[in-house]
């Protein structure tokens, strides 16, 4: 399921923009948010022939969802909390984006973002310029919050309990690293020759 986030005001003259998230638990108004920004300091490489790297410029949505895991989820493909893939779309000139999630059911959660070439679609691994890391779903590459939260070994992650009272106050981060600069490949078929 495709939904959007709905942008606050922001300053424009603060390099932040901020985006809410309502999951609409009707039993729930725990609250928190997430801070994605940069993983470095993004350049273009020069490339006579492959693939430039891609900068921070260039991304037209993220694509953000919850992952329900009680630790640090083993690398592979992950799956949204109920399906929800959440789309941020707009211009991303500004150094980092904070997204809050409103109304959160009970759960242990940490919060995956991916970045796209493209603001209404097809979401997938052709548009998604995310570097390829631990982690991935079926849109492509993904990061996933590893700072703020609990902390320590469980940086990332936050827990809301059954009385929708939040464990790890401070705000996630996802450091979002975009793909690098993709080399040039010639492939030819080789013919051997055995000659006694």
């Amino acid at each position: 399921m495709q939904r959007s986030a709905e942008p606050l005001a922001v300053l424009p003259q603060v390099p932040l923009e901020r985006y809410v998230i309502d999951l609409g638990s009707s039993e729930s108004r725990a609250s928190f948010s997430v801070r994605i920004e940069p993983a470095q300091s993004f350049q273009i490489q020069a490339s006579k022939s492959g693939y430039p790297a891609n900068n921070w410029g260039q991304i037209l949505s993220l694509r953000v969802f919850l992952v329900n895991a009680a630790s640090l989820p083993a690398p592979g493909v992950l799956n949204p909390v109920g399906g929800n893939v959440y789309t941020v779309a707009g211009s991303f000139s500004s150094a980092s984006k904070d997204i809050s999630f409103h109304n959160v059911p009970p759960g242990s959660y940490y919060v995956a973002a991916a970045a796209y070439l493209t603001s209404t679609g097809p979401y997938n691994a052709g548009s998604n310029i995310t570097q390829a890391g631990s982690y991935t779903y079926s849109e492509g590459n993904l990061a996933l919050s590893n700072g703020g939260g609990l902390g320590g070994a469980d940086a990332g992650r936050v827990v809301i309990d059954a009385q929708n009272q939040i464990n790890g106050n401070a705000q996630l981060q996802i450091p979002l690293a975009l793909r690098s600069e993709t080399g040039a490949q010639i492939e030819t078929q080789i013919s051997l020759i055995d000659n006694p």
